[in-house]
């Protein structure tokens, strides 16, 4: 049996070191609001200085401690076993969505969704009392408890954003490729004459229990060849195209890059063009023009229908 890639460390520790920092921040936001909201319109800057002093100062302490939390986690390269799939794009969102969920302790991800909350709870923290010094008595007297709770949410909201952005030793053998930049080209490719199928190629590894999914990539198979002929997107990791290119693997040679283009962006007719190219390069070397005859002829209709100079 292959021993597990990873050395999880009880993290328990550390989780409640970030509730005290955050429980005794909050207690430091109510003491502050109770003494520096009492002459909030005679000294605004006074207030507004003190309670964005409170939250950066929670900046390093958070950081720190979620560094040493997510970094205790070891590494030891395994045995993977590696095998190619082909699977559609709703099988690779489904997929990803696990693969977040079950990792997230070794994989490095911005989480746009807590920086626009965080964005927004501190503003918020700091004026909010504005609106309330002409309300109700209750609601001024309730302002510093509305603080210091904004205050702690605010620190559980960045502890979880620095945790899941933090790398470790073992996040570059675990990468992340978001499914969202994937729709587009999977979409574009569908459109083209001449293809079958399209969706996402990827190298899935196992080992010890634990998988790891390498390089993913748009796909599409060339119909009536789709076992010797696919085009493929290869992206940045920051999921940009940075080429597509069309392969032909022939019975008993290697594969052969038929097309290799770096368009700037993708559409139906450049992929149509790399399908056409890809269509005479098999028929050249097997010479079944009359297999392939009605795709090449619809490719080709396609062409010279949306053409640029037509």
């Amino acid at each position: 049996m292959t021993e597990a890639p990873l050395e999880l460390k009880s993290q328990l520790y550390s989780q409640g070191v970030i509730f005290i920092v955050v429980i005794a921040w909050g207690f430091m936001g109510f003491e502050i609001a109770q003494y520096r909201l009492v002459n909030l319109y005679e000294s605004p800057i006074e207030w507004i200085s003190w309670a964005t002093f409170l939250f950066i100062s929670m900046f390093p302490v958070l950081i720190g401690i979620t560094w040493k939390m997510k970094t205790s986690i070891s590494y030891s390269e395994p045995t993977w076993d590696f095998r190619e799939r082909e699977i559609t794009i709703a099988e690779y969102e489904t997929m990803m969505k696990q693969y977040r969920g079950a990792y997230q302790h070794v994989l490095s991800i911005i989480d746009y969704s807590m920086i626009i909350l965080a964005a927004l709870l501190i503003p918020t923290a700091i004026f909010f009392p504005f609106a309330l010094m002409r309300t109700s008595f209750y609601l001024i007297a309730a302002t510093p408890v509305i603080f210091g709770l904004l205050v702690m949410i605010f620190g559980i909201v960045f502890a979880n954003f620095t945790y899941k952005y933090i790398p470790n030793e073992a996040t570059p053998y675990f990468p992340f490729i978001s499914p969202t930049p994937f729709h587009n080209f999977v979409g574009l490719m569908e459109q083209a004459p001449g293809i079958s199928w399209a969706g996402v190629h990827a190298t899935l590894g196992e080992a010890g229990g634990y998988f790891t999914v390498r390089e993913p990539k748009p796909v599409a198979r060339i119909e009536d060849i789709e076992s010797v002929a696919r085009v493929e997107c290869q992206l940045s990791d920051s999921g940009n195209l940075i080429r597509i290119v069309s392969v032909l693997q022939l019975e008993g040679s290697e594969e052969l890059v038929v097309a290799d283009e770096s368009p700037s962006k993708l559409t139906p007719y450049l992929v149509a063009q790399i399908v056409r190219k890809t269509l005479l390069a098999y028929i050249e070397a097997r010479g079944e023009k009359e297999l392939l005859k009605e795709v090449l002829e619809d490719v080709e209709n396609h062409l010279k229908r949306f053409s640029p100079t037509s």
